[in-house]
């Protein structure tokens, strides 16, 4: 039987390799120094960096009745540097609240609630869009390669500060679609709604086909 641990192994060095592009490519970004106030949106983007026009959305997030804005600027692109080395799109978000001067002024940056390009798996970049429903700033991400799954993140600026207030987290096997596990986690009030169907392994080892289920249940919130 042939050795597992070669493969084990084999796989670590990609992970480090990845990881090592990825650290290289961030001490050669240019500084992210996101201007504090602006007029336009497009002004948040300090140099070497640029909005993503299709995700900007306007809209009153802290209800004093002013369009504030939602967005998220990024650097880089899917290509290969001058040694031929992959390189990948940064994205970050950035949130501004508008001030009775009709200006922006920045009240949140985060470089992790938007996946960068490379967290996608082989499906690609997994940024899949912004929107703003209901006063809530809506993130979705969506990537794999067989096994797809996708993330849909909600934050709502309350009581001074942004909270992330739900998380829908959706699983399919593209080569069984009627395999799939979606999970929608209301975070303000610990309401889940679930929706599963496909197969699951027993604890002895066996698979056994789980029929189709829709549930709610609620979970402890600290």
């Amino acid at each position: 039987m042939r050795n597992a641990f070669p493969l084990r192994v084999f796989g670590a060095l990609l992970l480090l390799g990845s990881w090592a592009i990825a650290q290289a490519q961030e001490e050669k970004r240019p500084p992210l120094l996101v201007p504090e106030v602006v007029r336009e949106a497009a002004d948040f983007a300090p140099p070497g960096w640029k909005m993503d026009k299709e995700t900007l959305k306007e809209a009153d997030l802290n209800g004093d009745g002013r369009a504030d804005a939602a967005l998220v600027i990024s650097n880089g692109e899917f290509a290969a540097d001058a040694n031929g080395q992959p390189t990948f799109v940064k994205h970050v978000l950035v949130l501004a609240l508008r001030g009775s001067d009709d200006k922006l002024h920045r009240s949140m940056v985060s470089d992790t609630a938007v996946l960068d390009g490379n967290e996608g798996g082989v499906f690609g970049d997994p940024f899949d869009g912004l929107l703003i429903e209901r006063g809530t700033v809506v993130i979705s991400h969506y990537g794999g390669s067989r096994d797809r799954w996708s993330y849909t993140h909600r934050y709502r600026y309350q009581n001074g500060q942004w909270m992330l207030i739900g998380l829908t987290l959706g699983n399919t096997d593209t080569l069984d679609l009627e395999h799939f596990d979606d999970q929608d986690i209301n975070l303000s009030t610990g309401l889940v709604n679930a929706h599963q169907k496909g197969d699951y392994e027993k604890p002895d080892g066996r698979k056994s086909n789980k029929p189709e289920v829709s549930c709610s249940y609620s979970e402890g919130l600290d």
